[in-house]
C-alpha cells in the first residue's frame, strides 16, 4: 500500500498544469492576479492549478496538494521540488518560454496527433498536412477520435468552455463522494480516468513549437516521477541540484519497468474440440485481465500508485519505479512465476526486467535508448523461462495424473484432469471438458452481453512452491492470486464496498449512467468485445437449409441464443461457404517507438503514443466491426471478436466480411494517423 505522501505528491504531479485549460476555458478561479501573486506562483496556470486544488480536492489533502501543484514553478519545500523536477522531467525539454498572459495568443488552442511528429519509413509530414484533435470529451466516434483540420479560432476557444463545463459537472461528483468518506487512491483513481476522459485532447504546452502532449499524458507522467522522487535519502539540497541542471545528472532518478507474456498465442489458439467458439473469446479476454492483473500486482507489491501505470495491454506493460525497486524484482518475479506455474504448467510467462534511468536520460531523445534497453532485457529473460525457481522446476518432470483415461482428457485443451466432466447427455455431440475449459467457454459465454467490468482487489498472499499435484483452478483462481477478482454483468453494481473497486463501462452509454462513490472508481473501459448470436429464427432457417452438409447440420446448437459455431459463419458466407480469419498489426510499430520521435523521443511522448495506438485497436475497431454487422445486406451478424487490443487483432467471421473488414480497419488507421505515409497496419 503506498503511503499517503507519496499519494499526495503524485496527485499533485496530475493535476500541476490544469490551469492550462482553466485559463483556456477563461475559468477565473478564486486568487486575484496581483505582483504578490505573481512572485508567489510565477505563471498564471500555476495559481489557478493552485485555485483548482482549493475548490475540486476533498480537505483532507486540499491544503498540500494546493501547494505542491500551485508551487512548481516556484518550489518552497522538499515536497515542492519533487513536482517541479517531476514536471521537468516528464517533458524532457526545458520550459519553451511559453507565457499565459494572454492565452488566446499564446497557448495553442488544439492538440496535434502524435502521428503527425513522427518519421515513419523515413518520412515526415509537413506542416499543411498536419491534424489536430476535436476538443471533445473521449469517445468511440469518428468525429472524436480522428484527426482534422486546425478549428478556427472561435469555434476552438467555444469549445473548451463547453468541455470545461463537463469536466466541472463530473468533478463536483467525485468531490461529494469523497467529502463524506475519503480515501485517497481511489480519489486519485478516479481522477486520473477523469482526465483521460476530457483532457486527453487538451494540449499541455507548445514545446518547440509542437503542441503534442496532452495534459493527460504530461499530468499522469509527472505523476508517475512524482511518486519515484519521494525517496527517504533523496533530501532538498539533492532535490535542488537535479533540478538546476537536470540535463547533466548522472544519478538513476527512475527505474523503466516492463513486464511482458510469453506463450500467448499457442495458450489462445491450442484447442481442439466443439465448444472452441467461446472458449477462444474467453481464453483472449483472460490474457487481457491478466496483463491487467500482473501490471497492478507489481504497482502493490511495490507500493506505487496506478498513475504509476505508463501502458497496459497486448500482454505487455510497462510502468515506472524507484531506482531500488531493482533489487525487489526477482522476489516479484518468483511469486508471479510460481503463480502462472501452477495454473498453466509452462504454457505462459511473465517476464519482468526494469533498466535505470538518468537524470540525463530524460532528455535529447536518450530516452528511446531505455526502451531499447529494456525490451532487450525482456528478449533475454524470456529465453530462460522459470529459472528464477531454481530446485522447484525439478517437479514439472515428475510425472503427474494417471495417464491413461480419456475420461480424463479434456477434448478442448488435450490435458488431463481429474474433474475433466461431459457436457450434456453422453452422446455424439457431448464433449468432455476440464473445469478451467468449462470456465473460459462461461466466460465467453459471460461476454456476450457484457456492458460493465467490475475489478477488486482481494489480499496478496506469498504463492507456495510449485507442485504439479495440487489442483490448478480456474482463471478466477489466477487472478485471484494477483490480487484481483473480475465480475462481468449487464448492469452495473452502484453500492458502496469496504475494499477498493473498479467499475468500468464497456461502452460510451453505459459509462454515462455511472457516478463514483469513496471506494468505487467509475470510468470506462475500451474493450472491442462482439460476438455473433444465433437467433431462434435462423436456427429454423439453417435447419431447413438443404445445402448444409451432415457435419454442419450436427454442429448446429439444440437451442438458441449462444455464439455462432464457426461452422455457421461459414455457412453464412456470400458465394463460397468458408470461415475467413483475419491477423493483423502495424508495420514496424517497434521502430516507431525506438526511432520515431528521434530527438525528440520523452517520456510523455511515449505515454501518448501508446494511449493513441489503444485507442485505435481497443476502442475504434470495435466500431467498424458493429458498422459491418449494421449493414450487411443479409441482415446478420458474421463477424466474431477474437482479440483487437495494443497493436494487433484477430477476427473469425463469415469470409466475406471479414475482406470487407480488413478493408475498413486498413483505411480508418491511415485517417485516425493523421493519413501518415509511413503508417500502415500489415495483414
Amino acid at each position: 500500500m503506498t503511503d499517503e505522501l507519496t499519494d499526495q505528491l503524485a496527485l499533485a504531479g496530475l493535476i500541476h498544469d490544469i490551469g492550462k485549460f482553466m485559463l483556456r476555458a477563461a475559468v477565473s478561479g478564486n486568487f486575484t492576479w496581483d505582483m504578490e501573486t505573481q512572485g508567489d506562483f510565477g505563471y498564471r496556470h500555476a495559481t489557478l492549478s493552485a485555485a483548482f486544488a482549493e475548490q475540486y480536492i476533498p480537505e483532507p489533502w486540499r491544503s498540500n496538494v494546493k501547494n505542491l501543484a500551485g508551487n512548481h514553478h516556484r518550489p518552497q519545500s522538499r515536497e515542492d521540488q519533487i513536482v517541479a523536477l517531476a514536471d521537468m522531467l516528464s517533458a524532457g525539454e526545458r520550459n519553451d518560454g511559453t507565457e499565459d498572459e494572454n492565452p488566446r495568443v499564446q497557448h495553442p488552442q488544439q492538440l496535434l496527433s502524435i502521428f503527425s511528429v513522427l518519421e515513419a519509413d523515413g518520412i515526415r509530414q509537413s506542416e499543411s498536412e498536419r491534424r489536430y484533435l476535436p476538443l471533445r470529451p473521449l469517445a468511440v466516434e469518428r468525429n472524436v477520435l480522428f484527426p482534422q483540420k486546425e478549428a478556427e479560432d472561435e469555434e476552438g476557444w467555444h469549445a473548451y468552455a463547453k468541455l470545461w463545463e463537463s469536466f466541472e459537472r463530473d468533478l463536483k461528483r467525485l468531490k461529494a463522494a469523497h467529502d463524506a468518506d475519503p480515501d485517497l487512491p481511489s480519489y486519485l483513481e478516479s481522477l486520473l480516468l477523469l482526465m483521460q476522459r476530457y483532457l486527453w485532447c487538451v494540449p499541455s504546452a507548445c514545446y518547440r513549437n509542437l503542441p503534442d502532449i496532452s495534459l493527460y499524458d504530461h499530468g499522469r507522467t509527472t505523476a508517475a516521477l512524482a511518486a519515484v522522487l519521494n525517496r527517504a535519502e533523496v533530501d532538498e539540497v539533492t532535490l535542488t541540484r537535479w533540478r538546476n541542471n537536470p540535463e547533466a545528472v548522472d544519478d538513476n532518478l527512475a527505474l523503466l519497468v516492463g513486464g511482458d507474456i510469453s506463450g500467448v498465442q499457442d495458450f489462445i489458439y491450442t484447442i481442439t474440440a466443439r465448444g472452441a467458439t467461446p472458449t477462444l473469446r474467453g481464453r483472449s479476454f483472460y490474457m487481457q485481465m491478466l496483463t491487467d492483473a500482473l501490471a497492478r500486482y507489481l504497482l502493490r507489491r511495490l507500493e506505487l500508485p496506478v498513475t504509476n501505470l505508463i501502458y497496459a495491454g497486448g500482454g505487455s506493460f510497462f510502468l515506472l519505479a524507484r531506482p531500488g525497486d531493482a533489487k525487489r524484482l526477482p522476489g516479484i518475479q518468483r511469486e508471479i512465476s510460481r503463480v502462472l506455474l501452477r495454473q498453466h504448467g509452462g504454457d505462459l510467462y511473465a517476464a519482468l526486467a526494469g533498466v535505470p534511468v538518468a537524470g540525463r536520460e530524460f532528455f535529447d531523445g536518450s530516452m528511446r535508448r531505455k526502451w531499447d534497453k529494456l525490451h532487450e532485457a525482456l528478449r533475454r529473460k524470456k529465453l530462460r523461462r522459470f529459472a528464477e525457481l531454481d530446485d522447484e522446476l525439478a517437479a514439472l518432470f515428475k510425472p503427474a495424473g494417471r495417464g491413461g483415461n480419456d475420461n480424463r482428457q479434456c477434448q478442448v485443451c488435450g490435458q488431463e484432469h481429474a474433474e475433466t466432466e461431459t457436457e450434456g447427455e453422453p452422446d455424439a455431440e457431448s464433449v468432455r471438458k476440464c473445469p478451467s475449459c468449462q470456465a473460459f467457454e462461461d466466460l465467453g459465454d459471460d461476454l456476450r452481453n457484457a456492458r460493465y467490468l467490475v475489478l477488486e482487489e482481494t489480499e496478496l498472499t506469498d504463492s507456495q512452491p510449485f507442485d504439479p499435484e495440487r489442483p490448478a483452478g480456474t482463471w478466477r483462481d489466477t487472478l485471484e492470486r494477483l490480487g484481483l477478482r473480475i465480475v462481468i454483468c449487464e448492469n452495473a453494481p452502484q453500492h458502496s464496498s469496504e475494499t477498493r473497486r473498479q467499475v468500468l463501462a464497456l461502452d460510451d452509454k453505459a459509462a454515462s449512467g455511472l457516478h463514483p462513490l469513496s471506494r468505487v472508481v467509475v470510468g470506462r473501459r475500451l474493450l472491442v468485445n462482439h460476438a455473433p448470436i444465433l437467433t431462434d429464427a435462423e436456427l429454423r432457417d439453417l435447419r431447413a437449409d438443404r445445402s448444409m452438409t451432415s457435419p454442419e447440420s450436427d454442429e448446429l446448437p439444440r437451442e438458441p441464443g449462444g455464439v455462432k459455431p464457426f461452422s455457421v459463419l461459414a455457412h453464412q458466407s456470400k458465394g463460397i461457404k468458408r470461415l475467413g480469419i483475419l491477423r493483423m498489426d502495424v508495420d514496424n510499430l517497434g521502430q516507431l517507438f525506438q526511432s520515431g520521435f528521434g530527438q525528440r523521443a520523452t517520456l510523455s511522448r511515449i505515454a501518448a503514443l501508446s494511449f493513441a495506438v489503444s485507442l485505435y485497436f481497443d476502442g475504434w475497431v470495435g466500431q467498424v466491426v458493429d458498422d459491418i454487422n449494421r449493414t450487411d445486406e443479409q441482415g446478420l451478424d458474421r463477424v466474431y471478436t477474437i482479440y483487437s487490443g495494443g497493436d494487433d487483432l484477430f477476427f473469425v467471421g463469415s469470409w466475406d466480411a471479414i475482406l470487407e473488414l480488413a478493408i475498413r480497419i486498413r483505411a480508418d488507421l491511415t485517417a485516425y494517423a493523421a493519413d501518415h505515409p509511413g503508417i500502415t497496419p500489415a495483414p
